[in-house]
């Protein structure tokens, strides 16, 4: 018995031993041949490629661009101090807001801030260059012959146009390749231009914080590339869905997005006008948190839902996009963000599965909810308020200004579509 046992003992020793031997061998002659890899993870794919040159030669032509027409605009230098918190915190909005607020989806955590990254900088650069082409059709001072002087304010404008394009990427996150990526941030650029020349240059609507221009365009450009890159096999994917790290994670861009909101509606405002749109988007995001609270209680099963109050909560401050420095008084702020509020909840549980499953229209982040809904509410509440305050305060129109508004909106819808 124990010659038995002692023979057992004996033969695993020597496995171990042989095993112990045959992978010292196997790592000797790994390190005697050195590091293999194959060649095709070596060999970039034709979309790569494409994606490499087109960053490439759209960065050459922004040097170029740069270094030739633009040159700093130094004569004003108090006002533009003044408006480096604006621009800071519209910065701060644009790239860890929408980042972190974006990376809620468990496998497209990391996609999400590269991504937000890439549209940011590139549709900065890229709207300057369109901004300053457009100023300089619509103004009878500037000319293509002379320099144009950037601003504080050009470089918040950038950065609105960097939040339209990133507005649009929500509908299609975890649904996009490289090249896709980069026809988006060459179209919305061309989009949020072409638009804000006819509603803001032309039309002269008023359109303080971007509720048509930035959320209803972007928007309306995100659900129509829905559709087109919606599949079946999209639908209910595992990948698509969070866990408690990436709902937390998203839950940070919320809070940013939420206490930076107010100034992202009142930097472009004029300075009689910024006070009002600071306190109009704080009481209205403080009425959209509560009927989100109320909202997501009652129809979930008397529990709050993380995807509400990750996004309905900031619906208050999408619906002060238009009208956020006219003086509706504080109730009409507090009402505007509850009632968006509440539609925006209720959009999240009823419309979001509805578009999806009869629509083909599969809203990743619910941009739908958050920023088209929303930003129709107040371009409809920035009409009814101009109409209210004709008597008391001037406006391009004069009393057709209401229905300016309203075409302002079409045209918005219209150019995202």
């Amino acid at each position: 018995m124990d010659d038995d046992k002692s023979k057992t003992q004996a033969k695993g020793q020597a496995g171990i031993e042989s095993t112990e031997m045959s992978l010292h061998q196997k790592l000797s002659a790994l390190e005697l041949q050195g590091p293999s890899y194959e060649p095709d993870k070596h060999t970039l794919s034709m979309e790569s490629k494409f994606f490499a040159v087109v960053i490439i030669a759209a960065q050459l032509v922004f040097c170029v661009l740069f270094g030739v027409w633009f040159d700093y605009d130094l004569e004003k230098i108090g006002h533009q101090l003044e408006l480096y918190p604006y621009f800071r915190d519209v910065l701060i909005m644009v790239v860890f807001g929408f980042g972190y607020l974006m990376s809620f989806l468990r496998r497209y955590g990391f996609t999400a801030v590269k991504s937000t990254f890439m549209v940011t900088v590139f549709t900065a650069q890229f709207s300057l260059l369109l901004g300053a082409f457009f100023k300089t059709i619509n103004s009878d001072e500037l000319s293509f012959g002379n320099k144009y002087f950037v601003s504080l304010d050009d470089l918040i404008e950038s950065l609105f146009c960097a939040a339209t394009a990133l507005i649009a990427l929500g509908g299609i996150l975890g649904k996009y390749t490289m090249s896709q990526l980069t026809a988006l941030v060459t179209v919305v650029p061309i989009a949020f231009w072409l638009n804000a020349y006819v509603v803001v240059m032309k039309l002269e609507c008023h359109d303080v914080g971007g509720g048509m221009t930035i959320h209803t365009l972007g928007s309306a450009i995100g659900i129509t590339a829905c559709y087109f890159l919606t599949h079946e096999d999209t639908r209910e994917h595992p990948s698509r869905s969070s866990n408690y790290s990436s709902d937390l994670a998203s839950l940070a861009g919320t809070i940013f997005l939420w206490v930076l909101w107010p100034s992202f509606n009142a930097a472009v405002a004029p300075p009689a006008g910024q006070l009002i749109a600071i306190a109009n988007t704080f009481i209205s995001l403080c009425g959209s948190t509560m009927a989100t609270l109320i909202t997501s209680r009652i129809f979930s099963q008397r529990k709050f839902e993380v995807v509400h109050i990750q996004n309905s909560i900031l619906a208050g401050g999408v619906a002060m996009g238009t009208a956020g420095d006219l003086p509706i008084t504080l109730a009409g702020a507090a009402c505007t963000g509850f009632v968006t509020g509440v539609i925006s909840t209720l959009g999240y549980i009823y419309m979001t599965p509805f578009m999806s499953h009869r629509l083909n229209l599969q809203d990743i982040c619910g941009i739908t909810n958050l920023h088209f809904v929303p930003g129709v509410i107040s371009a409809i509440v920035a009409a009814i308020a101009v109409a209210a305050l004709n008597s008391s305060t001037e406006f391009p129109h004069g009393g057709a200004q209401a229905g300016f508004q309203v075409a302002g909106l079409c045209v918005s819808i219209g150019f995202g579509v």
